[in-house]
């Protein structure tokens, strides 16, 4: 079974500028004498903003927590962040129900009998959809479509505003608990409500702090004694134990600023770059048409692959003319392990600078993270802003796109392969005068550099 990307670090491979948690809050809740770490969101748009994540090099939890401090501590972000686990596993790390990542189906539903939290029936979903977060039972499944991330999980402790009947309310199976419900304020907008207990409680104790602290229509068990849970801006007891935990669910809004990098495809304004870049942007600007980088020029999404990390753009600003016919090619072949190559982008903006900078290696394998066949894996040093910009070889062709980063690994970041680019280029219903010569292909790399960095941009977006 394909297993998911952890810590393949995406959304800092864009320059971020300013990070805040609006609609949202981190608190300490008493309930019957027992104490309880909360973390409430809206339901509503930050929904796609979280992540799933899983723990293939079993790494111990309070690692993983320092390691994401750090990152963001040398990156100069506000180092609060949002972590919990996301489903049961069976001892191999696998998880025993559903598990659905970036819109893929990787693990199906599991609606067998068995022993154990899981199978305490009703068992439930936790769906993170397009503006929508939802807490159903399993059985529910089929009411949904379009989910972004989902995992399944067990049990449910509240269904339709009814507590489970299996809970004893003087049963002494006492854990430290975590859970997720879903409740209605007094303007009728939903919230995500996620607890862990800070002592031991049962089932039934776990249930009622949910429908009394929060009135929740329904709410699920995360997990029992192996929960672990981050909360922003909280001191919690579970932070520093060195469990490996499986799967994770991870939520760090990006609100503000942010810059990553693209490259022109046409003299019309039409640009490349990284779907992450853009994702959920309200407003996109272009800064180093023509070499100017004083003026910001407006752009439009034209067409999306979220699947591949992929954004086509068109400039869309009375301003802009058109640009000269850009000097390289894009490659329709994959390349082969050992071909040298380069990247180009505009990485760390506050600290660095709005220079174009370059850094080289080659091609060290055909497939990415954990066999992924739309990226190669690359030596190629990237930077938090280079998202989205061109890699090429040393020919001064393009090869691929500069998407991610892996942080437990030396030397070993990833570039997605252009051929992904020809099949979303051909789903435009106007196609783009590509280039069809190559320019640059017999100069030495300075001189190639000061013909390729014309037509590569910075990408500045706010949210």
């Amino acid at each position: 079974m394909k297993r998911l990307k952890f810590i393949i670090v995406n959304i800092l491979i864009i320059n971020v500028f300013f990070y805040s948690y609006s609609q949202s809050e981190s608190k300490t809740v008493k309930h019957n004498g027992n104490d309880f770490n909360v973390f409430t969101i809206s339901a509503g748009g930050v929904s796609s903003e979280f992540a799933l994540l899983q723990n293939t090099n079993q790494i111990p939890h309070n690692q993983i927590i320092d390691n994401f401090k750090e990152l963001y501590d040398s990156l100069d972000f506000d180092n609060a962040f949002f972590m919990t686990n996301a489903s049961i596993v069976d001892p191999n790390c696998m998880p025993v129900g559903l598990l659905i990542y970036n819109y893929n189906t990787i693990q199906s539903i599991n609606n067998n009998n068995g022993s154990g939290n899981f199978f305490l029936k009703p068992n439930g979903l936790l769906l993170f959809k397009h503006k929508e977060i939802v807490v159903c039972q399993s059985s529910d499944f089929q009411k949904h479509s379009n989910i972004k991330n989902g995992v399944q999980s067990g049990p449910m402790l509240i269904t339709e505003g009814s507590i489970n009947e299996n809970f004893n309310p003087n049963s002494k199976n006492l854990n430290i608990r975590s859970g997720v419900g879903i409740y209605t304020d007094k303007t009728n907008q939903n919230h995500a409500v996620f607890a862990i207990s800070e002592n031991q409680v049962s089932f039934y104790e776990f249930s009622k702090f949910f429908e009394e602290e929060f009135n929740c229509k329904n709410a699920l068990c995360l997990e029992s004694a192996g929960s672990l849970m981050t909360i922003p801006y909280l001191q919690s007891s579970s932070d520093g134990r060195n469990d490996v935990v499986c799967n994770y669910i991870y939520f760090k809004p990006m609100y503000g600023e942010a810059s990553g990098t693209g490259f022109a495809i046409s003299e019309d304004g039409y640009i490349v770059t990284n779907h992450h870049v853009v994702d959920g942007a309200k407003t996109i600007n272009i800064k180093g048409i023509n070499g100017d980088f004083d003026e910001s020029l407006k752009a439009k999404i034209k067409l999306v692959d979220s699947k591949n990390d992929l954004a086509i753009l068109k400039i869309d600003d009375p301003k802009f003319s058109n640009i000269p016919i850009p000097p390289y090619t894009i490659s329709q072949n994959i390349s082969d392990v050992g071909t040298s190559a380069f990247a180009m982008g505009y990485p760390l903006r506050s600290t660095m600078g709005d220079e174009i900078k370059l850094t080289n290696g080659i091609i060290s394998a055909k497939t990415g993270f954990q066999g992924d066949i739309s990226t190669y894996q690359i030596s190629v040093p990237i930077q938090p802003g280079n998202s989205g910009g061109p890699l090429f070889n040393e020919k001064g062709t393009i090869i691929g796109i500069t998407s991610s980063g892996h942080t437990g690994a030396q030397n070993a970041n990833y570039a997605i392969k252009t051929n992904y680019l020809f099949n979303l280029l051909g789903l435009l219903d106007k196609q783009p005068e590509l280039p069809t010569t190559n320019t640059v292909s017999n100069k030495s790399l300075p001189e190639q550099v000061k013909d390729l960095k014309k037509f590569i941009y910075i990408i500045e977006t706010s949210f």
